[in-house]
């Protein structure tokens, strides 16, 4: 079949070939294709039909896993506008600051998120109109903003939707940026389509199949799960907060076959004990991305799901979604570096080159750029190219991810850039650390950072921050038997549970801020 060429389109088709199957699954909610797409050309419409501009460029989600998110997200894209998800459960601050950013057109809110808006209102003026899908507007009469009449939205009739081109943005995620403030990606649909195909041709994802949603939508990995689903036709399972946190019995009772998640959750239901021998059988297919999986992360879940593929996924959000891929062999050896699995080999229609620090082409070992479909062309607003190389007349993008090349051609993950550090002159490695902790008795996780000297930022230190029942005192007497002394951290931290963010992913900056007495590099 031939590849859609925007996201719609995908949509469409299987909203015409399979109009009566179950398209996504919300808590006590279930919305059929037809339901769906009838329901989100009838919001898009009416958006239209009232906005006092020739076109709506941007539209933002502000909502949490509700059927106004996910609606939302398609009447957003049939407007002809890119989709921006906002978390109402993110601070005042940094939902104001993409807000100021995108300027979005319009602003879809569901029922729990009103007041917060409202309240986000009296910080920042909000030009955008405002539309209430869950409920009745009349008692926000006096919030003084521009709310859409929702008797008009309940009478309007189909209006004729734009035409939008493979050119054109399909959403825009902000990533937390190195100022301290979020920086928009817009990501057009050509990129998108590109990523979809080719995990379409590689996964081949029918009508039969039940995904998983793991993630928030304001994580680039929700695209993955909405529009593999929807545009091959297979049921959406939108897992509520309560699911997330002992997902198990979710996977079995709605025998889903395909789950997608961070690697935290390996660790999360294999300190539950849920991660038995056979404990999903219904799994087809495993997928995790968002941060380094471990090998003993995989091996836990591959004995628990052995009908399952599983692969580990590797990609920025500037690059679309993911762009390498590695599959877990669950009977047979494996390539892994530091306890890390490796990220695979690059998707055979993208380019990739290695640059050391000086940014000259490596062979084997430097930070990774790429270059293809799946690129994206620079962060909103900004003119800055410093997320970029020039390499034969073609900018690829700088990952800021060290990797090394294997004989057998697969990339083993090193760490970020600025994971490699010196400390008394010699050059460390803290995901080299991080594995030797992790093989010791009583130790769940380990993360090592380096931080300053007390009064000195020239001399550097390491902080180790430790999940597992042992002291702290075994740790440094145990690593001293396997370590040279520069390598050993100067403080160690031992936690029983490791801080997760909304993405699911390991909280390191709250872990920093408990090193308070310390300033991190």
């Amino acid at each position: 079949m031939k590849p859609y060429q925007t996201l719609l389109e995908g949509l469409k088709h299987t909203s015409l070939k399979y109009p009566e199957d179950i398209a996504l699954i919300l808590q006590d909610q279930t919305f059929t294709y037809k339901e769906m797409y009838s329901l989100a050309q009838k919001q898009a419409s009416f958006l239209l039909a009232k906005s006092e501009k020739t076109s709506i460029k941007r539209v933002a989600i502000f909502s949490y896993r509700t059927w106004t998110a996910y609606i939302g997200t398609l009447s957003a894209l049939m407007t002809g506008a890119a989709f921006i998800p906002l978390n109402p459960k993110f601070p005042d601050e940094r939902n104001i600051s993409i807000l100021e950013q995108c300027q979005p057109d319009v602003i879809i809110v569901d029922n729990a998120s009103i007041d917060k808006l409202i309240n986000i209102s009296k910080k920042v003026k909000l030009s955008s109109l405002i539309f209430f899908p869950d409920g009745n507007i009349e008692r926000f009469s006096g919030s003084g903003l521009n709310f859409l009449d929702q008797e008009a939205f309940i009478s309007n009739e189909k209006i004729e939707l734009p035409t939008i081109s493979p050119d054109d943005d399909a959403y825009i995620l902000f990533t937390s940026g190195s100022t301290g403030q979020p920086k928009g990606v817009p990501i057009k649909h050509k990129n998108v389509c590109s990523f979809l195909s080719y995990n379409q041709n590689r996964y081949k994802i029918t009508n039969k199949d039940r995904l998983s949603q793991t993630f928030d939508q304001t994580f680039d990995l929700s695209v993955f799960d909405l529009f593999m689903a929807w545009c091959h036709g297979a049921c959406l399972y939108a897992m509520r907060p309560i699911d997330l946190i002992s997902p198990s019995k979710y996977i079995n009772e709605n025998k889903i076959t395909i789950w997608f998640s961070v690697p935290s959750v390996i660790s999360l239901l294999n300190k539950q004990g849920f991660l038995k021998e056979n404990s999903f059988p219904t799994l087809r297919l495993s997928l995790f991305c968002g941060e380094p999986l471990l090998e003993n992360q995989i091996a836990s879940w591959a004995n628990a799901a052995p009908n399952s593929v599983c692969e580990n996924l590797y990609g920025p959000t500037e690059l679309t979604i993911a762009c390498s891929t590695y599959q877990w062999h669950h009977n047979g050896k494996n390539i892994s570096y530091n306890g890390v699995v490796s990220i695979g080999k690059l998707y055979e229609h993208l380019e990739y080159i290695l640059i050391d620090e000086n940014e000259k082409v490596t062979d084997i070992e430097g930070e990774l750029c790429v270059f293809g479909e799946q690129r994206f062309d620079g962060y909103l607003n900004s003119a800055i190219d410093a997320c970029f190389v020039s390499f034969h007349k073609k900018k690829y993008y700088r990952t800021g991810d060290r990797v090394r090349m294997d004989k057998s051609g697969n990339l083993l993950y090193l760490g970020r850039t600025d994971q490699q550090v010196k400390i008394n002159g010699y050059r460390v490695e803290l995901g080299e650390i991080e594995s030797v902790f992790a093989k010791i008795s009583g130790v769940d996780r380990a993360l090592v950072f380096c931080i300053n000297g007390d009064n000195d930022a020239h001399t550097k230190k390491l902080a180790a921050y430790i999940i597992g029942s042992i002291h702290s005192n075994e740790i440094l007497e145990t690593a001293k038997k396997m370590l040279p002394a520069y390598m050993i951290p100067s403080q160690v931290k031992i936690e029983k549970n490791i801080p997760l963010n909304a993405n699911g992913k390991i909280d390191r900056n709250l872990i920093k801020a408990q090193f308070s007495c310390y300033n991190f590099v």
